[in-house]
């Protein structure tokens, strides 16, 4: 292994010496490339050879500009392969990087090539050896390696970090807007230590504490929604405690996926708050319905880092809205059966209405109505012609009435049907006004009801 100190690029950091294995926690993009751009850009121009496998948050393209901002010319680094940058799945598709052992081979292999290249070493970055650490931490001291480890913070339980910790020298983590340097529990600072175990465990338990509270469900997801981080379903749901892949599967119908996925693509590509009720399947197999709200949490650039969310467990609402859809539908069914005997009822009224005409025109007779209550009176069509009038020309009243033409064409009927077998004998009335009230013209048998 060759001797001397490699300048890190990091400020807080100064040199270091090969075989150092370290670590950075992060939140954002930003932060990332807060560490990772000045490291590679130092092992650039110190003649090290670099190799940075990305994942998400960052992409190859990503990756490029934020170094071309830093270093002008890293086209050329990269025409000349002085510096390799590797998206993760490519990575392990390539290599065939099966576990944490397989890639420190290929990395230690790695290294002896670019020093026969004439490069003094390798600098590494990614996040391959996540609870392998002391395998890797072992076995590097002996190369002309430095290797940068990545975690993000949110992927991690209080405990796990602590771990990650412990089996770094030392880990850089940012504290109020500035980075900080904190050695491990093996090393000289423990105090150190022990202030982010006190902070990380505090934030962990104030969050379950809060979840423990609140009546409703609480989960996190990831960016795209492709990972349940974390479920607590208060017994409505099944928990998840650890990443889930399969959530949506697991917990939503076949049948409604396509409609749940419309709507999570939506609030995805417009950063906004999602709001969905669909139907769910509870933790005792049956079907149920939740009412669902998550806002993205977002980074410096206004990127999605993760979604929080709570549900609400709206089953028997929704089962007393389908019981009041079902009576109202019957209801709107009980009023068409119901209109439809009405009118046939009225129809029926009117084709009796329309018999009884013809039958007192046929007769001649007629019939009047009295309503006592509105005190309208009311002359069928055929009484009006027995006056000699036309149907409902004018308005008659049943108190006066004017009898004088029904009497003088009555008299003159009545006269020309009996037979006297002399036709000089005549009678003539010459009646001007007689107005009588039906109560009389009946008695007197003038009018017949």
């Amino acid at each position: 292994m060759r001797n001397g100190n490699r300048t890190s690029g990091i400020d807080i950091i100064g040199d270091l010496r090969w075989g150092t294995h370290f670590c950075q926690f992060y939140r954002t993009k930003k932060d990332l490339m807060d560490i990772l751009i000045p490291y590679f850009k130092a092992g650039l121009e110190d003649n090290e050879y670099c190799l940075w496998v990305i994942s998400k948050p960052v992409d190859e393209e990503e990756a490029k500009e934020a170094l071309k901002a830093a270093i002008p010319d890293i086209d050329t680094y990269l025409e000349n392969g002085k510096i390799e940058i590797v998206p993760y799945p490519y990575w392990h598709a390539e290599e065939d990087v099966l576990d944490p052992q397989t890639l420190l081979n290929y990395l230690t292999e790695k290294t002896s090539k670019v020093l026969a290249s004439g490069y003094d070493g390798l600098r590494y970055s990614g996040s391959d050896f996540s609870g392998h650490e002391k395998l890797l931490g072992s076995a590097i001291d002996r190369y002309s390696i430095i290797v940068l480890c990545t975690y993000p913070t949110d992927k991690y339980s209080a405990v796990e970090i602590l771990d990650i910790v412990a089996n770094h020298p030392f880990a850089l983590t940012k504290k109020e807007g500035k980075w900080e340097r904190i050695e491990s529990s093996c090393q000289k600072n423990n105090n150190e230590c022990k202030q982010v175990e006190e902070a990380l465990s505090m934030s962990e338990e104030r969050f379950r504490t809060l979840v423990t509270a609140s009546s409703e469900m609480v989960y996190r997801v990831s960016p795209d929604w492709s990972e349940m981080r974390y479920l607590y379903g208060r017994g409505f749901l099944v928990n998840t405690e650890s990443p889930n892949r399969n959530c949506l599967q697991e917990y939503v119908p076949s049948e409604d996926q396509p409609y749940v996925m419309a709507v999570i693509s939506e609030a995805i590509r417009t950063t906004s708050t999602y709001e969905l009720e669909h139907r769910v399947r509870l933790a005792d197999g049956s079907l149920g319905w939740i009412f669902s709200r998550a806002v993205p949490m977002l980074d410096v650039y206004g990127e999605i880092v993760e979604w929080f969310g709570t549900a609400s467990d709206i089953t028997k609402r929704k089962k007393v809205e389908a019981e009041l859809n079902d009576t109202l539908d019957n209801l709107d069914k009980l009023v068409k059966e119901r209109t439809i005997e009405l009118q046939k009822a009225y129809d029926s009224l009117k084709k009796s209405e329309k018999s009884l005409a013809e039958a007192q025109e046929i007769a001649h007779l007629g019939n009047w109505e009295l309503d006592f209550i509105s005190n309208e009176f009311h002359w069928s069509d055929e009484m009006y012609r027995i006056f000699g009038l036309k149907p409902q020309e004018l308005k008659v009243n049943y108190d006066t009435l004017d009898f004088a033409d029904y009497l003088n064409k009555l008299t003159e009927n009545l006269f020309s049907s009996y037979d006297l077998g002399n036709k000089s004998i005549g009678l003539k009335l010459n009646l001007d006004q007689i107005y009588l009230g039906m109560d009389t013209a009946i008695p007197l048998g003038i009018i017949v009801n």
